[in-house]
């Protein structure tokens, strides 16, 4: 059963609620009204949130939770138009009065969703999506789960098969995009003995293996067509033939799958089949990007650090600019990233504190390692930035020589034709190449071992490149 803390200093809000230990435990905040007495209202309120999972705050009261698994919402009587005002930290504002009770037995349910599913967070999208999962669970067809990569599409699938009637049965994951198009047949449907070179023994694929239960097929997006056809026939006849085999089995499966593609974009193209798609797609499911779930970074960054440190469930603490850091950044790699994140943080800090500092280090070189150039053009460049376009430059120049030479060994046989008079165009980035090595040296005093570290490469190519270049 949800627990749930009602902060008010107006009886009538309790019996506005009308809840009742059917629907949540519910508690008043102790000594809420001598909290009041000396903090004064609307002063801020420090609440210790720890054992509730969701806090109810009268819109008069300005809350502060101490923890970041609560689900904070605030109950105002005139709606968001008239009068209403921002809540720093709030997850949800409901109004008028008469929201108040439909929407807080809604947001019982989509906890208790959460719970029962395993997931950590609190966010809107991510709630809306276990309710999504609880109802299509029950429906004995399959499901199409759709989002950007490290979003948790295969954690929807496992939540789809923990709450359906499948639950006993296997549950049987394949990456289809990650299997050679020569093994994927064979991975699917198995194959007979001596079928294929490498091939010793029978092989059962997993529409056998996970008989009575769940198929989830990954990243269903990259399958080959012919794969396709297959697939659909598969879909169509409830029958699987092995590779080498005349023989067809029947197989009772529900098929989950998912991409971080746009299939009917495919199909336009003609990379996927629309009737395999309309199979596959019978309940549709999104998974919100970390971007859009803000309300969950702190929640699973906590859950992380205590997965992640030995011996201690104490979380690390963070300072509230670094809070408001992790909040806009845009995370492309998505949960994934952000426990890349918690990892080497834990890993660097051990039991201190994640400041601001902390973060801008993570962010900058992240985004150096996806565009090459970090830091924006702009009249203040500091030491770290300057060290960033270093490297990139060199890099550029390294990358440059090495099409340079792909292409000249492309190209006919001198001695057969007329002197060429074209060549890839290499001077510029040649002089860039030269004058960020001569930075460098003048930033180190010349001391080359230090230059070639903040150049982000070896001694002995940083010694060649100043006998190339002639420099001293």
């Amino acid at each position: 059963m949800q627990s749930v803390w009602l902060v008010t200093r107006r009886p009538a809000v309790a019996a506005s609620l009308q809840l009742d230990t059917t629907d949540a435990r519910v508690e008043m905040i102790p000594g809420l009204l001598d909290l009041l007495r000396r903090t004064g209202s609307p002063a801020l309120i420090a609440v210790d949130d720890a054992d509730h999972d969701l806090v109810l705050a009268d819109a008069a009261l300005k809350i502060q939770l101490r923890s970041a698994d609560s689900l904070l919402v605030v109950l105002q009587e005139q709606p968001r138009g008239s009068g209403s005002r921002d809540y720093a930290g709030v997850d949800e504002v409901v109004a008028p009065e008469s929201e108040w009770r439909p929407s807080v037995v809604r947001m019982l349910q989509e906890l208790h969703d959460l719970t029962t599913l395993g997931w950590t967070g609190k966010s809107d999208a991510l709630r809306q999506l276990a309710g999504q999962v609880r109802q299509a669970a029950g429906a004995d067809i399959a499901v199409l789960v759709s989002g950007e990569s490290g979003t948790g599409k295969e954690l929807v699938a496992r939540g789809l098969h923990a709450l359906s009637g499948r639950a006993a049965g296997p549950f049987v994951a394949v990456n289809t995009g990650a299997i050679p198009e020569t093994l994927l047949e064979s991975e699917l449907f198995g194959h007979e003995k001596g079928a294929f070179t490498g091939a010793p023994t029978r092989r059962s694929g997993i529409f056998e293996s996970a008989h009575g239960g769940t198929v989830f097929l990954d990243e269903i997006g990259d399958m080959p067509p012919v794969t396709q056809i297959k697939l659909l026939r598969v879909l169509e006849s409830g029958a699987v033939r092995r590779v080498g085999s005349t023989e067809e089995l029947h197989v009772d499966v529900r098929v989950v799958s998912a991409t971080h593609r746009n299939l009917l974009s495919l199909e336009e193209s003609g990379a996927f089949r629309r009737d395999l798609y309309y199979r596959l797609s019978a309940i549709t499911l999104r998974a919100a990007p970390l971007r859009e779930r803000r309300g969950d970074i702190l929640p699973l960054l906590f859950s992380f650090w205590k997965a992640g440190r030995t011996g201690t469930d104490t979380p690390g603490e963070l300072t509230a600019d670094a809070v408001r850091l992790l909040w806009s950044y845009a995370w492309p790699g998505n949960v994934r990233e952000l426990r890349n994140f918690a990892d080497a943080s834990a890993v660097a800090l051990g039991s201190g504190t994640l400041a601001e500092e902390h973060v801008l280090q993570y962010v900058q070189r992240e985004r150096g390692e996806a565009s090459n150039l970090p830091v924006p053009a702009g009249p203040h460049v500091t030491a770290g930035d300057q060290e960033l376009l270093l490297r990139a430059v060199l890099h550029l120049g390294q990358e440059m020589h090495q099409l340079r030479e792909l292409i000249e060994r492309r190209l006919p046989d001198p001695a057969a034709q007329e002197p060429a008079a074209w060549r890839p165009p290499t001077a510029t980035v040649a002089d860039a190449e030269r004058r960020a090595i001569e930075s460098a040296l003048i930033d180190t005093g010349g001391n080359r071992r230090e230059a070639a570290r903040k150049l982000g490469i070896g001694e002995r190519t940083l010694y060649r490149k100043i006998r190339d270049y002639g420099l001293k």
